[in-house]
């Protein structure tokens, strides 16, 4: 159970996302500014997991039908007109819509046919493959996603998608998602660091080995949650139980609560430290923040639902 100091903190984080909202039902990365990607669909799966059938979820609702209207022609989403997408905030919309689906029922959620799209459009996006020198311990002919098409696969949008596509189509993905999926499990595995977890692009490069961090770590366990007997997610679990605290932030922690919480790992230490910080510095300017913040401290009512597999 939360303190009652928490339990005020998620008061006051609600009340701050139900004021910050555009006409447009969307969110900007502050509040005024024009309503983003990101933002968006955190605040609404942060408003989904703290609100009631007594308080109604017509804000989210209104979130999802805003990032309806981002997609495109090539069923991609674009918060930006004339700006390449954001394939990592793409595959975080994956999550955010089937969540919706799920709350909402396919009948009343304006979602079904821009999830449909939207995860065409993410399996037909990939990575380039890029020939490095064998300095470098890593197989490039594996092939995730890239931050923008045309570019080299990350490890940020690779878990997204990966973990947006496993949510969207369990338990039985058609066999062309599958196999996207598995070659992204084999980037993953590919990338991990030598001590576990992952950094942001390469585990090492030019003979060096390269730290993994926090966030980026807690990501691509929970788009490995399905494959936790893996040495790889053995050993990323170890290190980050380990290592949360050196990376303490509204983003990191938030994150890392989410994925220890779906492992089934202890997290009112870090709950509770991620709320004392919070309670002596304020609400999070930053909407994105905010509502990751308010989404992890409220983990014990909706169990970290919108990422379990």
């Amino acid at each position: 159970m939360m303190s009652s100091d928490c339990e005020a903190l998620t008061a006051h984080l609600i009340d701050a996302l139900r004021t910050s909202v555009n006409a447009d039902g969307g969110w900007g990365y502050f509040p005024g500014k024009t309503s983003r990607l990101e933002p968006t669909c955190w605040a609404a799966l942060a408003l989904l997991g703290s609100t009631t059938a007594t308080t109604g979820h017509e804000l989210p609702h209104a979130a999802i039908a805003r990032i309806a209207r981002w997609q495109g022609a090539d069923g991609l989403l674009s918060d930006t007109p004339g700006a390449p997408s954001n394939i990592a905030f793409n595959g975080l919309a994956m999550v955010v819509i089937h969540h919706a689906l799920e709350s909402y029922g396919r009948d009343e959620s304006p979602s079904p046919s821009i999830a449909e799209k939207l995860l065409s459009a993410v399996v037909d996006t990939k990575g380039t493959t890029v020939w490095l020198n064998n300095i470098n311990r890593q197989n490039n002919r594996l092939v995730g996603w890239p931050w923008n098409t045309g570019t080299f696969s990350w490890i940020e949008p690779t878990s997204w998608c990966l973990l947006g596509l496993k949510i969207a189509t369990n338990p039985q993905p058609p066999a062309a998602v599958a196999a996207r999926m598995e070659e992204a499990e084999r980037v993953l595995v590919d990338r991990c660091c030598h001590l576990g977890g992952w950094n942001a692009g390469n585990s090492n490069m030019l003979g060096k080995e390269l730290p993994p961090y926090v966030p980026t770590t807690a990501l691509a366990l929970l788009a490995l949650q399905d494959r936790a007997g893996g040495s790889e997610v053995t050993r990323s679990i170890g290190w980050l139980t380990r290592n949360w605290s050196r990376e303490v932030s509204g983003l990191s922690s938030s994150l890392t609560i989410v994925a220890m919480g779906v492992y089934g790992l202890q997290v009112e230490a870090l709950r509770q430290l991620l709320c004392n910080r919070v309670s002596q510095n304020g609400i999070p300017e930053n909407v994105t923040t905010a509502a990751m913040v308010l989404y992890a401290l409220t983990g014990t009512r909706h169990k970290y639902g919108a990422f379990r597999l």
